[in-house]
């Protein structure tokens, strides 16, 4: 119950740290640091994502002409 309590409290402090956190963030640097922690997985991560996307749109694409044109 105190925890409870305490965690209530506390949540507007968390997340307007957690925001001010984000906003300082220096994109490319970031990116910098993601690339060098994955490595060469994230050319398959990319393309994997590229693939995906694509089967998506021509899926919702179908399904549109099929079933809200025609």
């Amino acid at each position: 119950m105190a925890l409870s309590s305490f965690v209530e409290s506390q949540k507007s402090g968390v997340s307007k740290f957690i925001a001010d956190q984000v906003k300082r963030w220096d994109l490319a640097q970031l990116t910098r640091l993601i690339e060098m922690n994955i490595g060469r997985d994230l050319q398959y991560i990319r393309f994997n994502g590229m693939v995906i996307g694509g089967l998506a749109g021509v899926v919702l694409h179908t399904v549109e002409r099929l079933f809200l044109v025609g």
